[in-house]
């Protein structure tokens, strides 16, 4: 959305890259600080989505690592685990073949697992049906992603609830089911 000037009587628009709004307070602020401020909102604090090598390059030295195997794919979606390969500098104790570890602080994202056959979608709602006292009840619930056959739930379930699992088609709130298992 471009914006107009509120100066002068030429009515000339802004460049679309000079500035950007922040969903937060609606500042309208500078790109160039906002990347100085490494894409946070110094008015409210909004943290700004950022491409993954803005990220790498705010995060560490970008001599120290080369990249490799660019079409990288999480082992485990779920648990957000990536196998990577990174060339380090040579270093006294370094040698080939040796394996580590490393732990990068990410935003949690938290959820509840639960088999993606128990997720239905009817029309533009998401559901899943819990047992409580022995009946079935509906509810409207919010998915963030799925794999390996789970799909993680972030907001309509509690832990600890029932889920009911490859729900029949003519099942409906209120009718009776019987459920063993739980959320985790």
């Amino acid at each position: 959305m471009p914006f107009k000037l509120p100066f002068g009587s030429r009515g000339r628009e802004l460049p679309k890259d000079l500035w950007t709004k922040c969903p937060g307070c609606e500042e309208l602020l500078y790109n160039k600080r906002l990347a100085g401020d490494l894409w946070v909102c110094s008015k409210c604090g909004h943290h700004f989505r950022i491409r993954a090598e803005t990220r790498l390059a705010l995060l560490v030295d970008g001599e120290s690592f080369r990249e490799r195997d660019a079409g990288l794919e999480s082992v485990d979606p779920l648990g957000h685990a990536f196998a990577v390969k990174i060339d380090l500098p040579a270093m006294s104790g370094l040698r080939s073949g040796l394996f580590g570890h490393a732990r990068f602080q990410a935003a949690q994202r938290r959820g509840i697992a639960i088999p993606s056959s128990a997720v239905l979608r009817r029309g533009q709602l998401t559901l899943v049906f819990t047992e409580e006292g022995g009946l079935a009840r509906m509810r409207i619930v919010q998915v963030a992603d799925e794999a390996g056959g789970l799909t993680r739930v972030t907001a309509g379930l509690a832990d600890g609830d029932r889920v009911v699992v490859n729900p029949p088609a003519e099942l409906a709130d209120g009718r009776p089911v019987s459920a063993s298992g739980r959320a985790r």
